[in-house]
């Protein structure tokens, strides 16, 4: 869905005559990490969440920026330190 809109925006751009490589991607998505699948498949989401195990967040993550996002915001995973620090840790610290 993301890379469809983004073409949607190029198009746009290239209507009223301006240069796509102006406008800086970015996406907020709703954030969850599961422990494993078996959590994960039991609550309910949409295809849009960035909910999933570690892996799953990361391959999700990685799509986002290979459809050409510039900025993403993960929200939704809590205020506690303790959930900020696990997806610091174990989800972004490979990008």
């Amino acid at each position: 869905m993301y890379k469809r809109k983004q073409q949607a925006i190029d198009r746009h751009c290239e209507d009223c005559g301006r240069d796509p490589e102006e406008i800086r991607r970015t996406v907020c998505l709703p954030t969850r990490v599961f422990d494993n699948d078996e959590e994960w498949k039991k609550s309910p989401g949409q295809p849009w969440y960035c909910w999933g195990t570690v892996n799953a967040i990361q391959d999700y993550l990685g799509g986002y920026i290979e459809a050409g996002a510039d900025e993403i915001m993960l929200c939704g995973f809590g205020n506690s330190t303790e959930a900020i620090e696990r997806v610091e840790s174990e989800v972004l610290s490979v990008f």
